[in-house]
């Protein structure tokens, strides 16, 4: 029973992390990351049943749980990287396309005379 639920849950993190098409690259980096979501959760319960386990055995343990989180942070962040970097540059005419936000000018308190702009430190007058 527990060993089906977690197939479920696996395949379902695979399905979202994946997206609706995933490049090749995507898929295997999806692969991994619920592979060490997996190897992380390991860990958690292993640390959590350990609770009578001598010093020796809680570092190991400790160390293991950190390394599967930080490979786990890694794959996610790869992941990351992956889907910016495959994302299409807008072209120049989208861009020419795109709003522009408009600023307000400045308030007059804070300009000079000749429309400048005031340089300077809060209270003091230049």
């Amino acid at each position: 029973m527990k060993s089906e639920s977690l197939k479920r849950k696996l395949a379902k993190l695979k399905a979202e992390l994946g997206g609706a098409s995933p490049s090749p690259l995507e898929k295997l980096l999806a692969e991994r990351i619920s592979t060490s979501w997996l190897q992380t959760a390991y860990f958690d319960g292993l640390l959590a049943q350990a609770a009578g386990a001598g010093e020796a055995r809680l570092k190991v343990l400790r160390q293991q749980q950190d390394a599967a989180h930080r490979r786990h942070l890694a794959g996610i962040k790869q992941l990351a990287v992956v889907r910016r970097l495959l994302r299409p540059a807008p072209s120049p005419l989208e861009l020419l396309r795109a709003p522009v936000g408009e600023t307000s000018p400045a308030p007059a308190a804070t300009r000079r005379a000749g429309g400048l702009p005031r340089c300077g430190v809060a209270g003091v007058e230049n």
